[in-house]
């Protein structure tokens, strides 16, 4: 059984309900990108997936709605005259009742430009000071996160090289305000299911597939939203972490300067791996962890050596924790998915 095989089987379905949907998704960061950078991504996206999307939600919606010219309207418009300080959130989604491995979801944080005067960038590294060092506050500015997914039998999720040549052609990566990201196999999840022995069991089949298949991920942007930037003393910006290594990790090349050591000291840490690649995209790094995407099984000894070596090169940029989603997959179960690869190979 191949590791596609193995993720098919991780599917979950209640009564039609779909609560787990394998995939493979694609996740990238930003702050400050123009919005026409933003804007190709979410149009790219939607064209590769437009055959699969049924559905759509808003932050002004309690349920999806059917995917009708109004709402393809409204996010075609999702860019067009955004305000610094509100929040744009905007979901497509395939299937019919709960989740989807088709999903498109853009949570657009737009923020006033970095200060570029020399008494701007001052007040700026004393506002932060006074409030990380002196107030002790934990969360930095919000980031924009672009997210998509695709169906096991899409042609980009079936070729990895075309994936790759798709990634190639985003405008973001070429962006100054991109924070980097990755691409690989994931479960999807139906965060919003109510029937509280759907809930328990949803929450135990993701919690028990990422304990058991070290390569896979899922996605939670409420933990990410505020925590993805770290603290910078001495300057007026922020440093981008990652979320934890992938597949495709997308890494900016200020996180490897600041964080990692150097892109140098990550290449040397990588060299002797069997199938890990570096190669640049735009402003960051793109490290591939193997050839093609895997997930791993731990009960059987495949725990992915090239994607534990990624992990420990770049574990100092490392998102700290991560919360769970319930009593069956709670905080401690997550924070050992995202510390997992980083554990010894035996």
């Amino acid at each position: 059984m191949t590791d596609r095989d193995t993720l098919a089987a991780l599917a979950l379905e209640v009564e039609g309900h779909a609560l787990l949907a394998p995939c493979l998704e694609v996740c990238l960061y930003a702050r400050h990108a123009p919005p026409e950078a933003l804007r190709d991504f979410a149009t790219q996206a939607h064209v590769a997936l437009a055959p699969w999307l049924t559905r759509h939600m808003t932050g002004q919606m309690t349920r999806p709605g059917p995917l009708d010219t109004k709402a393809e309207a409204k996010f075609a418009a999702l860019f067009d005259r955004p305000r610094p300080g509100a929040q744009y959130w905007f979901l497509l989604r395939g299937g019919s009742e709960g989740t989807s491995a088709a999903e498109l979801e853009i949570t657009f944080h737009p923020a006033v430009p970095p200060p570029d005067t020399p008494e701007a960038i001052a007040a700026a590294i004393a506002e932060n000071r006074a409030k990380y060092e002196e107030r002790g506050a934990i969360f930095t500015p919000h980031v924009s996160v672009l997210r998509a997914s695709f169906p096991l039998d899409h042609p980009l999720a079936a070729d990895p090289a075309a994936l790759r040549r798709w990634l190639a052609g985003l405008a973001l990566p070429r962006e100054a305000g991109f924070l980097g990201g990755y691409a690989g196999y994931a479960l999807n999840y139906d965060h919003a299911v109510s029937p509280r022995p759907w809930q328990q069991a949803m929450q135990g089949g993701l919690g028990a597939a990422l304990a058991r298949h070290p390569g896979l991920g899922y996605d939670h942007t409420g933990a990410v939203l505020r925590k993805l930037l770290k603290y910078w003393p001495g300057h007026a910006g922020f440093l981008p972490r990652i979320k934890r290594a992938h597949w495709l990790t997308l890494v900016p090349d200020l996180t490897l300067r600041e964080l990692c050591g150097g892109a140098e000291t990550v290449a040397a840490a990588l060299e002797a791996v069997p199938g890990v690649r570096m190669a640049p995209l735009g402003t960051a790094m793109q490290i591939e962890a193997g050839p093609v995407p895997l997930i791993g099984d731990v009960t059987r000894g495949d725990r992915l050596p090239g994607w534990r070596a990624v992990a420990r090169a770049l574990a100092p940029a490392r998102l700290p924790e991560m919360p769970g989603l319930g009593a069956t997959f709670d905080d401690d179960a997550a924070q050992a998915w995202l510390e997992a690869l980083e554990r010894p190979d035996d």
